[in-house]
């Protein structure tokens, strides 16, 4: 609908104007007309302008136009129309030359007609065409959302603007990922559905964000490679026509449409931005609901973990709501952030990167759990997420399975969001609602303690802890620490004091049950060395290692270590 460079040399008042060079040109649409006079006019364009110019300003240096003529072209706008024969008397070759490079149409006009018979006609006609194209956006988006209203969604937008621009239309996330999209009938003899479907992310969507196009934030024109069907082997390049949807001044998706048959410039823009505009209510839209059901699945998940439930029965209907089944053994894992109040401070992020980081947790574990059982339950609780899922037939038993679920969902997580290492908790499977707290309390459990020991990144499951599970229990009474204190505090100092490592000697030897040859081995220290290191334990604790009672007496207070505050001594 836009007017062209050629257009307006049709017009009667261009009677006897004459192309010099830039014929590729010709199409240029036209946007707004104007009058030059001034060497620096290049920094006033914004694309689209017919310009007009009696060549005063370059009457002295007419071979300055070539730069105003590459300046113009780079700038987007659509021609310059000069009156030659008025002060300049004819174009240095250089101009001509530079028009004709970059195809930028350059116009010599008859010095006699005024400007204003050369600006009104263009300009009357830019006017009706606007008034034209306002009543059609009008219209379009009235359409559009009418079939968002009707519960069409995204589907609906794809397929009218398709229908309505008899081409191909894809809407897509801002990761080129497909939402949405539509062949018309009159497309098919070029591309059909299926071909649409099974090209999509290779050979489309690749292209555009190889190119950089992601980071436009305005409509492009572009081209693309496409195999039809019609001409096999025979590569058909498509223009295409982008239009982002922005949502709070963030590109979330595009829309795209590909121009099997040809459609009038500005009207493929304009149904294409209100198609954009439509698009982004439709998501917002989407993104509320989803929200709101979001919301409404964590209070229930947070219920059915905290134990804040009378009647198992009435959780088993509130979860079937959702198409869960509580009924079923499960098993709880959680999943914690290793060291997130580092990475969040270490790495300077922002509190938006901080929630988008969180959002790819969730979703690569919600990917990874529900493609191993798709009626797992996946959930967000502040800096951490919690699975419940069944394991029934991943594993010779129910640990080995739990243990193989929690590694996997730890691997893929690695691939998906490589720059966070996670501590994954299991607890013991649950065989009622009523269970699932016991669970949960035992996956925090295992992921705190395993932090403890390990420093994080690795999977622990509950029935692993042992002792430590007992310790844990106490680890807040005043009674450990004293007991810890009364037990092995002096040696625990004197590692301190003096750089020795006597509590790793005597935690190594514990653990090997008094075996001094195996702990020489492991220890990496001579057996007399050993013997040295016991016999100074003995004197510092005034204990026997001889006696079973105070050796479980030493190796439990050793394990407290970890609950009271006192790290490892120093190696």
């Amino acid at each position: 609908m836009l007017m062209t460079v050629r257009e307006v040399l049709a017009l009667p008042s261009y009677e006897g104007a004459r192309l010099l060079a830039g014929s590729k040109g010709l199409d240029n649409r036209v946007i707004r007309v104007d009058v030059i006079e001034v060497p620096d006019a290049v920094e006033w364009m914004r694309g689209g302008e017919f310009l007009i110019t009696a060549g005063y300003a370059f009457k002295d240096q007419p071979h300055r136009l070539a730069g105003l003529v590459r300046g113009l072209a780079a700038k987007g706008s659509a021609g310059l129309a000069i009156k030659v024969q008025r002060f300049i008397k004819a174009l240095p070759g250089e101009v001509i030359e530079a028009a004709e490079e970059v195809g930028f149409p350059l116009i010599d006009l008859p010095p006699e007609i005024p400007f204003v018979e050369l600006t009104t006609p263009v300009l009357t006609q830019i006017l009706a065409e606007q008034t034209f194209l306002l009543e059609r956006a009008t219209q379009v988006h009235k359409k559009l959302a009418r079939v968002v209203v009707d519960g069409e969604g995204l589907t609906g937008v794809a397929k009218g603007l398709a229908e309505a621009l008899n081409n191909p239309v894809v809407i897509e996330n801002e990761r080129f990922l497909p939402l949405a999209w539509h062949v018309p009938a009159t497309a098919a003899p070029f591309l059909d559905q299926s071909e649409l479907e099974a090209n999509l992310t290779a050979r489309v969507w690749g292209e555009i964000e190889q190119a950089g196009l992601a980071a436009q934030l305005h409509t492009r024109l572009d081209t693309v490679e496409w195999k039809g069907r019609q001409e096999q082997g025979q590569v058909v390049r498509l223009p295409r026509l982008i239009a982002p949807v922005v949502i709070d001044r963030k590109v979330r998706g595009y829309v795209t449409l590909l121009q099997v048959s040809r459609t009038p410039q500005g009207t493929a823009e304009l149904y294409l931005e209100q198609a954009a505009i439509v698009t982004a209510l439709e998501i917002s839209k989407q993104e509320a609901i989803a929200e709101a059901k979001t919301r409404i699945q964590e209070d229930l998940v947070q219920d059915l973990l905290m134990g804040h439930f009378d009647s198992p029965d009435l959780m088993v209907r509130r979860a079937a709501y959702f198409e869960w089944d509580l009924q079923r053994p499960l098993v709880v894992i959680a999943l914690d952030v290793d060291c997130f109040e580092r990475y969040y401070l270490g790495f300077s992020r922002t509190e938006d990167e901080i929630q988008r980081l969180k959002e790819r947790l969730l979703q690569s574990t919600r990917e990874v759990a529900v493609g191993l059982d798709p009626r797992a339950i996946v959930s967000s609780r502040s800096d951490s997420i919690v699975v419940l899922t069944s394991v029934a037939g991943r594993g010779p038993s129910e640990k080995e399975a739990a243990v193989a679920t929690a590694e996997a969902i730890k691997s893929y997580l690695g691939e998906q969001v490589g720059e966070v290492k996670v501590t994954v908790g299991i607890g013991s499977q649950s065989r009622s609602p009523a269970d699932i707290p016991k669970s949960y309390r035992q996956a925090r459990q295992a992921l705190r303690i395993g932090k403890l020991l390990s420093g994080g990144d690795r999977v622990f499951h509950y029935s692993d802890l042992g002792l430590y599970r007992l310790l844990l229990e106490v680890a807040e009474r005043p009674g450990l620490q004293e007991f810890f204190r009364e037990t092995v505090g002096s040696l625990v100092d004197y590692d301190r004091e003096h750089g020795t490592t006597l509590c790793e000697t005597l935690e190594r030897f514990l653990e090997l049950s008094g075996n001094r040859k195996e702990s020489a081995r492991q220890l990496y220290i001579h057996r007399n060395t050993l013997n040295y290191r016991l016999r100074r334990i003995e004197e510092l604790l005034g204990v026997d290692l001889g006696d079973p009672e105070a050796r479980l007496k030493l190796l439990v207070a050793l394990r407290a270590r970890h609950f009271v505050g006192y790290n490892k001594a120093p190696a």
